[in-house]
């Protein structure tokens, strides 16, 4: 009997991660297609489309960069150079919203709280996200335990906001 509990748990707690990641994926689809349109004036087809995956991936996947970017110096000394500037080109309900699907990806995914906190602060430098009071009230789809990713994130903000002062 207690088997079946842990199993239907289980199962809705899988739901619960695919729903986030179908979520996140459209929010991250969203953001390439932002960054597509933006960096197509500047850049050649190929190039623009390599950025914008490159940067979209960096931002919705905890500072990911796949091997071929990785492996290609011009192509990642570009994604710092954009990471400076996105939030010029990236409209603020995209950026929150990606900020609302991170915080929602790093509780699916159960990412660290430090990597977390790392990179919404690495992000929230380039000026990519309004965080403090302005971060998305995301606990409906949190359980009380997770609370705590949206909580930094806001905290980030605040911080940074009094030290500004």
């Amino acid at each position: 009997m207690f088997g079946l509990f842990g199993k239907r748990d289980a199962s809705d707690r899988r739901q619960k991660v695919e729903k986030i990641e179908r979520l996140a994926n459209a929010c991250q689809l969203e953001l390439y297609r932002t960054v597509e349109q933006a960096l197509g004036r500047r850049y050649d087809q190929k190039t623009t489309g390599e950025l914008a995956a490159a940067l979209s991936n960096y931002i919705m996947q905890f500072g990911l960069i796949n091997s071929q970017h990785a492996s290609d110096a011009l192509l990642v000394q570009r994604i710092r150079q954009e990471l400076r500037s996105c939030y010029t080109f990236i409209d603020y309900k995209v950026q929150q919203n990606s900020l609302g699907c991170i915080i929602l990806l790093a509780s699916a995914w159960r990412i660290p709280l430090d990597k977390f906190t790392g990179h919404i602060r690495s992000l929230h430098q380039f000026k990519l996200f309004d965080l403090g009071s302005n971060t998305p009230d995301v606990r409906k789809d949190l359980t009380a335990e997770d609370f705590v990713y949206m909580y930094e994130a806001a905290a980030i903000g605040t911080n940074s906001n009094s030290a500004a002062s």
